[in-house]
């Protein structure tokens, strides 16, 4: 039976109702959907032996919001996770782009330190294609980060709706994902109100993206001096 990331509408830190089984699930594989359909008592609940093991199946996390400020150990933090998860190939999904040395440095840091089991895919803007051409494919992928992605559509001069349906569409493609995601970002928010109209943009852009996928995920994990502290 094929690993896969398990993950049931259920809300927000609602634990699933073993009493009910859900017809469809978010990201299922179809043969553990089956399993545990099999499971179904003559209530359509669980069996009694085998609820454990159901329980388990349904609280899999599926995506993981991971953020935070400037070295906080956000990146770290997805990788560790990542690395952890079930077996398979593991994807790395990087947004940044060398325009200048000092960000070429940086990049240069990120992959010198990145576990040689990940498959590194550069794709500063289009991170939809990105996740769709791992499909299959994937066990799990980190995406690094949204704020760069945000930075670079800025860059294209794309309006602030073409921005945000981006982001609506980045969202849709990692619920509809057979794989687990760990996506970092950065929360730009919390400082004074920046002194220009493009820095203010970008604190809102990025916000309102924040925002919509952390309404999906079923993880939101902030990193503060190395220290993870799950919202959600």
């Amino acid at each position: 039976m094929a690993s896969r990331a398990v993950v049931a509408r259920y809300g927000c830190g609602v634990p699933p109702d073993l009493h009910r089984l859900p017809d469809t699930a978010r990201g299922v594989d179809s043969d553990v959907l089956a399993f545990i359909q099999s499971t179904a008592d003559s209530r359509g609940g669980v069996r009694r032996g085998s609820r454990a093991i159901v329980a388990k199946l349904l609280t899999v996390k599926h995506i993981t919001l991971i953020t935070g400020g400037a070295r906080s150990g956000k990146s770290s933090r997805a990788l560790e996770l990542a690395a952890a998860a079930d077996a398979g190939r593991r994807f790395f999904i990087a947004t940044g782009e060398a325009l200048d040395t000092e960000m070429a440095a940086r990049i240069a840091h990120h992959k010198r330190t990145r576990p040689s089991e990940f498959e590194t895919i550069d794709m500063p803007t289009d991170i939809v294609s990105a996740l769709r051409s791992i499909e299959d494919k994937a066990a799990v992928a980190v995406v690094d980060c949204v704020t760069l992605w945000i930075s670079n559509l800025m860059r294209t001069e794309a309006v602030d709706d073409a921005i945000l349906a981006a982001a609506d569409s980045l969202t849709a493609a990692l619920v509809q994902a057979n794989f687990a995601s760990f996506v970092v970002t950065d929360e730009v928010g919390m400082g004074i109100v920046p002194e220009y109209q493009s820095g203010r943009r970008f604190r809102d852009l990025l916000g309102w993206t924040n925002q919509k996928i952390a309404a999906a995920a079923d993880e939101v994990i902030l990193m503060v001096a190395g220290c993870a502290l799950k919202l959600k």
